[in-house]
């Protein structure tokens, strides 16, 4: 994933250990991972609220709710897998 460039401020976050361990194993800047992280987390919950808005959509229609489900994780997975790579 490429970061914009956009003004950061500084905070403070406390981490559960193990998973600090985690982030440190990986290398790199601390800051750059948590932003990444962040980001990716807010863009699954918006994909989230759209496959649920989709299901609503398609039962105020009256459409199969399975194919809506299957739509709306085949879209979901189609826009992870733009994400991680």
């Amino acid at each position: 994933m490429v970061a914009r460039s956009m003004a950061t401020r500084s905070i403070s976050v406390s981490l559960d250990e193990e998973l600090l361990a985690a982030l440190d194993a990986q290398g790199g800047n601390r800051s750059a991972s948590v932003t990444e992280a962040i980001q990716l987390w807010l863009r699954r919950r918006d994909l989230e609220r759209l496959q649920e808005a989709y299901v609503q959509l398609a039962q105020i229609q009256g459409g199969d709710l399975d194919h809506a489900n299957a739509d709306g994780a085949a879209m979901g997975a189609a826009v992870l897998q733009g994400l991680d790579g």
